[in-house]
Order: C-alpha cells, then sequence, then structure tokens
C-alpha cells in the first residue's frame, strides 16, 4: 500500500515566494535545499508554488526514448533527443515488492527459467519488480562505462527510484548504467558492453570477477 504522508514530514525548501501573478520566475532551481537533498517538493508547500521545477517524477518529465535491438544484449533504450549531464531520463517503476515477497518471486522465476529479471533495490526492505508490471526504463542495459545512473528520491513521501544521465548524451545512443547486482549461484553473466572498461562479468565483487575470468581461463 501506498504510504499516507504525514503534514510534519514534508519538506519545505527556503526558495523564494513566488506570487501567483508572476509568470516568468523559475522556482526551486539548482539552489533548492529539496532539490540537493533529492527530495521533490509538495505544491500545497512549496513557496514557489506553481512555478516550481523540483517537481519532474509527479509531473512525469521524461526525455524522448526508443526501444529497439541492441545487438547480442536484446533490446536497449536509446536516446530519441540530445540529453545534458544531469538530466532525468525516466522513472524506473514496477511491483514494489517487500522482501519476504521478493524472495518468494526471485525463487519463482529462477525455477521457471526466467532469462531476464527487471529487480531494483529501493531500500527500507523494499524492491521493484518491472517484469510483468513496468515501463520502459526496464529495457535500458549494464555498461561498466555507463552514461547514466540511477538516484533515490523521496516522491510524495515514498522512496523513488530514477535514471539521470551521468555525461551530455547525443540521439541515438544507447543508455546504460552499471547493474552492479548480486549474482545468484556460482555462474558469473558474462558483459556484452565492449566498452574499454569492461569487467568482463556482470555482477560480484571485483574480486569474484576475476576469480572467475582466471577460471575461464584455466579450463
Amino acid at each position: 500500500e501506498k504510504r499516507v504522508q504525514d503534514e510534519d514530514d514534508i519538506m519545505i525548501c527556503q526558495c523564494k515566494h513566488i506570487w501567483a501573478t508572476d509568470t516568468t520566475t523559475i522556482g526551486c532551481g539548482e539552489a533548492c535545499l529539496n532539490r540537493m537533498l533529492n527530495i521533490e517538493c509538495v505544491p500545497e508547500y512549496c513557496p514557489s508554488g506553481d512555478r516550481c521545477t523540483n517537481r519532474m517524477f509527479t509531473k512525469r518529465e521524461y526525455a524522448k526514448l526508443d526501444v529497439k535491438r541492441a545487438g547480442a544484449k536484446g533490446f536497449g533504450l536509446f536516446a530519441a533527443q540530445d540529453m545534458k549531464a544531469g538530466q532525468f531520463v525516466i522513472h524506473y517503476v514496477g511491483e514494489v515488492l517487500e522482501e519476504e515477497e521478493y524472495i518468494r518471486r526471485k525463487e519463482f522465476y529462477i525455477a521457471t527459467g526466467q532469462r531476464h529479471y527487471y529487480f531494483m533495490n529501493v531500500g527500507n526492505g523494499e524492491v521493484i519488480d518491472a517484469c510483468r508490471k513496468g515501463g520502459i526504463g526496464r529495457f535500458i542495459n549494464h555498461s561498466c562505462d555507463p552514461n547514466c545512473e540511477t538516484q533515490k528520491w523521496v516522491v510524495q513521501g515514498e522512496l523513488s527510484i530514477g535514471l539521470f544521465a551521468l555525461k551530455d548524451i547525443t540521439a541515438g545512443t544507447e543508455l546504460t548504467f552499471d547493474y552492479n547486482f548480486e549474482r545468484y549461484g556460482d555462474k558469473p553473466l558474462k558483459c556484452l558492453c565492449g566498452s574499454k572498461l569492461c569487467r568482463g562479468f556482470i555482477g560480484g565483487t571485483q574480486e569474484s570477477i576475476t576469480a572467475a575470468a582466471a577460471a575461464q581461463a584455466i579450463s
């Protein structure tokens, strides 16, 4: 169930008050305290009112994206517009699972031979599963030298995960981030990112990746 945000828990930024008659001033920019703390403003309590620009998740201010084939990796997420470093790309959405259901769902996927996993750890014992219900953000592939990153934001009292550009990105470029996920079982997953910084395998610590590569070379 979604959390009900208590009035006492709402963070109010210290931005300058903008009157309703002001239709040009942009509120809650880079100096906004909430923005710096990765907290979206709540319009009823924000000094900027309707001029607040710190509501990108709520307003779904997503970048223009395409889902296309990405070679051996399968489908991938591609930029359909130029992007600036730090730009909000998309909200990673799906079913929010508590730990018990996450473990059950993970074991079910393994037992049924599920090839692709779309788990994203939110924190506080919650995990997003975008396998059966989710958005196109789930198609973003891994890279050891990514051009995007994940950020955790508080949106209307809920922890949310967004993808943000790490660098300037030109239209047509594939979007990637470093999965850095927990690996299930002993078999490492070969990395297909093709970057100069490629670690060879996805998942596990650097020590386990090095050991896996050495074992594969010996065999």
